[in-house]
């Protein structure tokens, strides 16, 4: 209950700097829709799970076999490594070709009882012993029937994503600060720091000062520029982000940021610790 009366801004505020923002937001719909309209409980239909906002197939037989012991598969990233390998299956899970072959296997050897502790056993197996790198077959319980260890051909599955040129992505942001308030806008629930607050984005390279004078009907006093280089996750791969980021009145000495909005972790580790607050 506590979480589907929250606003959206809390939540965003207490998730700041976890990343997957739209996890978040997700779960906070779902929370909603639980307590509205199944009276606070979560659903043990399948059909209707899936149907929640965030979880999909491999969540929701999760939560079905850890709660219920219903007989569900599951194939998070743990299950996925556990079964390339067991059934040396070449090609990255990513493909849907592969990833449905791994969903057949998932699906074949599910036991007909104790479904919560296979699956706990499954993901624990991944997370411990089938790990990514430097697995530790000598204690693995399946070792006898399992390809990849056979072949000694562990660190051949799964088989790795394909590599792409990172992205660069360079933003024009605003730092306008009057006393102790720094001028915040919340973004877009799409894109890089999804429904976070963050500070103004300047589009096209504009002028600092018609921007400021058009958006406040001001002229600022007076302007510096401070660079910021930051490594930040989109879509799964690492880009790397120049932030050039024009304030006012800028100084290098560190004051704690009081704010209840949610704020990208950049901002609060780099861009307010330079920003002298009065």
């Amino acid at each position: 209950y506590s979480l589907s009366s929250a606003s959206t801004d809390r939540v965003m505020h207490h998730w700041s700097g976890l990343g997957y923002y739209a996890r978040a937001r997700n779960l906070h719909k779902t929370s909603k829709i639980v307590q509205e309209e199944y009276n606070g409980m979560i659903p043990l239909d399948f059909d209707r799970l899936v149907e929640l906002p965030g979880i999909g197939k491999s969540t929701a037989g999760a939560i079905l076999s850890l709660s219920d012991n219903q007989r569900h598969p599951i194939l998070d990233g743990n299950v996925k490594r556990v079964l390339a390998r067991f059934h040396a299956i070449d090609g990255w899970p990513g493909i849907k070709k592969i990833e449905n072959k791994l969903w057949h296997f998932a699906e074949q050897h599910l036991p007909k009882k104790r479904m919560a502790d296979y699956t706990q056993a499954m993901m624990d197996l991944g997370a411990t012993i089938c790990t990514r790198s430097k697995p530790n077959c000598m204690d693995c319980p399946i070792k006898k029937k399992c390809v990849a260890k056979h072949t000694n051909q562990q660190d051949q599955f799964p088989t790795r994503k394909p590599a792409k040129a990172k992205p660069h992505h360079r933003l024009n942001l605003v730092l306008l600060r009057k006393k102790n308030k720094i001028l915040l806008e919340k973004r877009p629930d799409y894109g890089i720091w999804g429904g976070l607050s963050s500070l103004p984005e300047l589009k096209n390279n504009s002028p600092i000062d018609g921007w400021i004078k058009k958006r406040l009907e001001t002229a600022p006093e007076t302007i510096s520029e401070m660079n910021v280089v930051e490594v930040h996750e989109i879509n799964g791969r690492k880009s790397k982000i120049l932030l050039d980021v024009m304030s006012k009145n800028a100084q290098r000495k560190r004051k704690d940021v009081k704010t209840n909005s949610a704020l990208p972790s950049i901002f609060k580790n780099n861009v307010f610790i330079n920003l002298k607050l009065t």
